[in-house]
C-alpha cells in the first residue's frame, strides 16, 4: 500500500478541467428547453454550429436543434433536418424521405486524394497505421461485421482520391458503396464478404441489379460498373448477373490490399508527400490506383452456373459442375471447346 501511495505522490493532475464547446451548448440548451424555451434553445445550439469545422458533429448538433424546433414548428424542424444531413448522412432523415443527388468524380484523383490524406494525417506513421487499420476493417467469412465493411470501403475510395459514398445507408435505397471513377463511370458496390457460401445467391445478384437501375435512374449519363465482394465468383444457376459484373473474391482484395499498403507507405517514406499532388499521382499510378482500378487490377468476372448436381449442396472450395472440363470438338475450324460448363459473364 505504501509503495503505491509513494508511485503516485508526484503525480500532479491539471488544475482546471476541459469542457467540449458542443457539450456545453447541449447543457444550457437543455437547460433552456425544460423551461418552455424552444426557440432559444435551438439558437444555443446553432451558435455553437456556427464556430465548428468538424461537419459529422456540426450535423448531429442541428438534428439536436431540429428536435427542439419540433416543439413550435413541425416544417421549420424538417427543413433543419435536410440541413443536417448536408453535413452527416447518418442523422435522422425528414418524414418524407431524402431524394437521392448525383455524385461527380473528382476533377483530378490525386487532388482528391491529397487533400484528403493531409487534412487526415499529420505523419507518416499515422497514415501507415491509419491504412492498415482502415482495411483490417474488411473481414471476410463474418457477416455481423458488414457494416464495418462498408463503411472501411467508402473510406478507402475517399483514400485514393474518389468521390465515395454510401447511398443505401443515406437513402435507403441504392449500393452500399458508390465510387466515381471518372466523369463517365461509376462503380456500383456491393458487399458480402461475410458470405459463407459456394456460390452468389440469387437474391444478391437481384440485389446488385437493383442498384445499377437505381443509379440508371437518377445519374443516366454515367455508365454503371456492378462490383460485388463475394468469397465465389460463381452465380446461382436461378440467378442472373448484370452485364459486365466484376467479382472481388478474397484472393482479388489481397491485390488491392497489398497495393495500397505499397501506396501508403511509399507516401509515408518521404515526408510530406501525401500533401504532394503530383507525388501522390505518381504513386497512384505505380501501383494501379487509379481510375480504371476496377477494371485491371480486379479482374474477376462472375461465372455463370448453368447446370447443379440433382440435390448437391457444395460448401465452399468444393468441387462443382462448371469445374468439369468438357469435351473437345474437332472441326473445320480447328478445335473448340464445346459449349456448356460456364462461359464468363459478357460484358
Amino acid at each position: 500500500m505504501q509503495r503505491s501511495r509513494r508511485a503516485v505522490a508526484e503525480v500532479r493532475y491539471a488544475e482546471h478541467g476541459t469542457v467540449r464547446p458542443e457539450a456545453i451548448a447541449l447543457r444550457e440548451a437543455f437547460d433552456l428547453a425544460v423551461t418552455g424555451r424552444y426557440m432559444q434553445a435551438a439558437d444555443r445550439l446553432q451558435k455553437t454550429v456556427n464556430e465548428l469545422n468538424d461537419k459529422q458533429l456540426r450535423g448531429w448538433l442541428k438534428e439536436q436543434k431540429a428536435a427542439y424546433l419540433h416543439f413550435m414548428d413541425e416544417a421549420l424542424a424538417q427543413k433543419a433536418l435536410m440541413g443536417a444531413l448536408d453535413e452527416n448522412p447518418f442523422v435522422l432523415r425528414p418524414v418524407n424521405g431524402v431524394a437521392a443527388t448525383q455524385i461527380k468524380a473528382a476533377a483530378v484523383q490525386a487532388r482528391e486524394a491529397a487533400g484528403f490524406l493531409s487534412s487526415k494525417y499529420t505523419d507518416g506513421t499515422n497514415l501507415v497505421l491509419g491504412v492498415k487499420r482502415l482495411l483490417e476493417e474488411i473481414v471476410w467469412g463474418e457477416e455481423e461485421r458488414s457494416d464495418d465493411a462498408e463503411r472501411a470501403w467508402e473510406q478507402l475510395g475517399l483514400h485514393l482520391g474518389f468521390v465515395s459514398t454510401r447511398p443505401e445507408k443515406q437513402y435507403g435505397r441504392g449500393p452500399d458503396n458508390l465510387w466515381a471513377l471518372s466523369a463517365s463511370e461509376q462503380a456500383v458496390i456491393e458487399l458480402k464478404p461475410g458470405c459463407v457460401t459456394d456460390t452468389i445467391a440469387k437474391k444478391d445478384l437481384n440485389q446488385l441489379g437493383g442498384s445499377v437501375r437505381w443509379l440508371n435512374k437518377i445519374n443516366p449519363n454515367v455508365k454503371a460498373l456492378p462490383v460485388m465482394l463475394h468469397p465465389s465468383r460463381t452465380c446461382d444457376v436461378q440467378g442472373t448477373p448484370p452485364t459486365g459484373m466484376r467479382v472481388v473474391t478474397a484472393a482479388k482484395f489481397d491485390l488491392l490490399r497489398d497495393a495500397v499498403t505499397k501506396f501508403a507507405n511509399a507516401l509515408a517514406s518521404n515526408p510530406g508527400s501525401w500533401n504532394d499532388e503530383q507525388a501522390v499521382s505518381v504513386q497512384l499510378a505505380q501501383h494501379k490506383l487509379t481510375g480504371d482500378l476496377l477494371q485491371h487490377l480486379l479482374r474477376g468476372r462472375a461465372h455463370h452456373c448453368l447446370t447443379r448436381l440433382p440435390g448437391a449442396h457444395h460448401a465452399v472450395g468444393a468441387r462443382h459442375p462448371h469445374q468439369l472440363r468438357p469435351p473437345k470438338h474437332h472441326g473445320a475450324q480447328g478445335t473448340t471447346r464445346a459449349r456448356r460448363g460456364v462461359p464468363q459473364v459478357p460484358t
